[in-house]
């Protein structure tokens, strides 16, 4: 299951920069048929007063006022769950901007290979930290969205996922088990 708004923001002051990375967004989404939403800025202090969910942030290091580095710090501190990736043509950057949000770095001039690898492998850990799948459901495998989870309630070996539109699924597993499979899965 692929989330039904994924948001990717991209910030670089440079319109043509802007234009690339947009470009290659929309290459690597009719390669993978996978629907984006894009928001383009041009400084930092844009993104930090965006006020709502980012997915992935395409990030240059090199702003005006506000740099990409503050902007990470500043995600960071809030604990934003927004994953980051460094486009810059600064390679001496990289060691100084590593940090939990930092999922990569991309060099310009852009390789769209190197850009779809990283992109893709970044999705891929967005949609496994936004969405549970659980394959021992009673009628198939389900793909449910953490944030639509209200509680779980458990019934000797099945549990009862109760979501947020007053639905609910019945899973053949019990609260133990269940919790054992999710410690398993890679984030």
């Amino acid at each position: 299951m692929s989330p039904t708004k994924y948001t990717i923001a991209i910030c670089d002051d440079e319109k043509y920069w802007q234009n690339q990375i947009l470009n290659c967004c929309k290459l690597l989404e009719n390669d993978i048929n996978f629907n984006f939403e894009y928001h383009i800025f041009s400084s930092g202090e844009d993104v930090l007063k965006y006020q709502s969910n980012i997915d992935i942030l395409l990030l240059d290091e090199e702003l005006p006022g506000t740099s990409g580095q503050s902007v990470k710090e500043q995600f960071e501190a809030s604990n934003k769950n927004t994953i980051i990736i460094f486009i810059t043509s600064h390679n001496e950057i990289v060691y100084d901007s590593f940090g939990k949000n930092v999922y990569g770095f991309i060099t310009k001039p852009i390789n769209q290979t190197n850009f779809n690898k990283t992109l893709k492998k970044t999705i891929n850990k967005t949609i496994a930290a936004k969405y549970l799948t659980l394959p021992d459901s009673i009628n198939d495998n389900i793909t449910l969205s953490y944030r639509d989870i209200t509680y779980m309630k458990a019934n000797g070996s099945y549990t009862t996922i109760y979501m947020s539109d007053s639905t609910s699924h019945l899973i053949r597993k019990g609260l133990n088990d269940l919790e054992k499979s999710l410690q398993t899965i890679p984030l």
